[in-house]
């Protein structure tokens, strides 16, 4: 007897949970080759954009949408999702300017300084991350 999508979606979430992610990856592909399992097309793809694999996010976020329900919790957060990843996938230009001494809560990279005297406050710096575009404002 053939073991249920379901049951290689719950092992996919246990490793997960447990951190293990290569095997989770595993399990909950074995989820979707059985019968298109939405949660597990969702999981993995959560997955995939922590390892910083967005196409590979995006393609399984597009998939929990064709197979589950969009108005779900993870309906709604995949189309958010794709939206945010596909912008990191397509080229925007770097921002330009001197580098700051502040650190991006995100990269751990400088902050490139691409404003200054933000709003009418004398000494505030416009910042932006040039990894990840994060922008942020300094009062001084």
């Amino acid at each position: 007897m053939a073991i249920p999508s379901f049951v290689y979606y719950q092992r996919g979430n246990k490793l997960d949970n447990a951190g293990n992610t290569s095997e989770a990856i595993q399990e909950y592909t074995k989820a979707i080759e059985i019968d298109n399992h939405p949660m597990a097309y969702y999981c993995r793809a959560c997955i995939y954009k922590d390892l910083r694999k967005f196409k590979e996010a995006i393609d399984d976020f597009r998939s929990y949408l064709k197979y589950g329900s969009e108005t779900t919790r993870e309906g709604i957060a995949s189309r958010v999702c794709i939206e945010e990843l596909e912008k990191k996938l397509s080229p925007s230009p770097k921002p330009t300017g001197k580098q700051s001494n502040v650190l991006c809560p995100k990269c751990r990279c400088n902050l490139i300084i691409v404003g200054e005297n933000i709003g009418g406050f004398k000494g505030s710096l416009k910042l932006e991350c040039p990894e990840c575009g994060q922008t942020t404002v300094k009062l001084v």
